[in-house]
């Protein structure tokens, strides 16, 4: 059974060495783009918070935990980005698709989100795997309650963590 398309941010699932997932606020700039639930929120050159504008984010302040229309201003709520907060996330493409795809960094496939859902679309850019260089790092095939819903190939969804070395 394939796996299902359907993009939906990056979700913080836990904290690796435990502990509990955290929010906090930072400003956003009156004339926003929208930032949507999972997105990721980086540190714009300008002070304000931002949803990733980039497959290559250098300054991640964490990952939205609300939606913002654009043009709102205000804060926006998200969890912070750390070494140890690892995250539920999709994969774009047929790419990662064997054991040995995982264990390495990736890009983002960022993107605007659903504005039906108010949810986020960013994924994995699937087809950029490197051993250090990107943003994102897999770290294993995500759990499922059916092991055929879930599967690598097309679209899996997996665990994965910020890449310290690009990231922090």
């Amino acid at each position: 059974m394939a796996n299902t398309d359907f993009p939906m941010g990056f979700e913080p699932v836990y904290m690796q060495a435990g502990g509990e997932l955290q929010d906090v606020v930072h400003s956003i700039l009156d004339a926003n783009a929208a930032i949507y639930p999972g997105d990721v929120v980086e540190l714009h050159t300008d002070g304000y918070a931002r949803a990733c504008a980039s497959d290559q984010p250098t300054r991640v302040l964490g990952i939205a935990n609300e939606y913002k229309a654009a043009s709102a201003g205000g804060t926006v709520s998200y969890t912070p980005a750390s070494m140890n907060l690892i995250m539920r996330a999709q994969v774009n493409s047929d790419d990662v698709d064997a054991q040995g795809d995982l264990e390495l960094s990736y890009a983002i496939d960022y993107t605007t989100g659903d504005t039906t859902t108010l949810r986020s679309k960013m994924e994995i850019a699937g087809a950029t795997s490197h051993a250090t260089d990107y943003a994102i790092f897999i770290l294993r095939v995500a759990p499922s309650r059916n092991s055929v819903a879930n599967a690598l190939g097309e679209h899996v969804t997996v665990e994965c963590k910020f890449n310290p070395s690009v990231i922090f």
